[in-house]
Parts: C-alpha cells; structure tokens; sequence
C-alpha cells in the first residue's frame, strides 16, 4: 500500500501483477483504505462486481484511454488525497471522496 502513496507509482508494473486486473485491485485497496466499505456501509462483493463491469467497459486494445488509464488516473487521485493532503484541504466527506475514486475509475 506504501507504493500506491508514490508519485512515481508504475502503474504498467502494478497492472501486470495483477495480470491486467489493475483496476479491480487498486479499486478495492484503496476504497478499504480510505474506510469507504464501513463509512458508506458498501457490499464489498458488489462492489467488486461493480468495478469487473466498469473495467469490462474499457477496450482493451484503445492506445491510451483503456482500463490501465484508469487505474493510473485513481491512483493519482489517490496521492493526492492521501500523500498531498488535499482530503484535508478540501474538506470532503465520505461521499465525496468516494465520488472522486469513482470518477476517476469511470472518467473515460
């Protein structure tokens, strides 16, 4: 979990230890991490689904705007609100941090 909260986070790397299922497993750290399961009162089973379908959705074969965009995109809004501080900055609640992480999971 340590290396999520790196800017130089190699997303390529991390991706394929999790033999291209990066986005369902940094999806799934960090939401535990930042205590979403228990705050929001989320089925961690669906969830699970729910982040399959989303990483389903992207084409595989896109260039750039594929399911390891994604992961790379959650990750840095990730450092950002844990490694930069800006949860504290801006204030969000557990809704609104969840919206983030979701946004950047599904912002393509």
């Amino acid at each position: 979990l340590r290396k999520l909260q790196d800017w130089n986070f190699d997303v390529v790397r991390f991706d394929r230890a999790c033999l291209d299922n990066g986005l369902r497993v940094l999806s799934a750290l960090v939401t535990k991490h930042l205590g979403c399961y228990d705050s929001l009162n989320l089925d961690e089973t669906k969830f699970q689904c729910f982040i399959a379908a989303i990483q389903t959705g992207y084409i595989a074969d896109n260039p750039y705007h594929n399911a390891r965009h994604a992961t790379d995109v959650l990750q840095s809004c990730y450092w950002m609100l844990t490694t930069a501080g800006a949860q504290e900055i801006v204030d969000v609640d557990d809704h609104q941090l969840f919206a983030v992480l979701m946004a950047a999971a599904i912002h393509d």
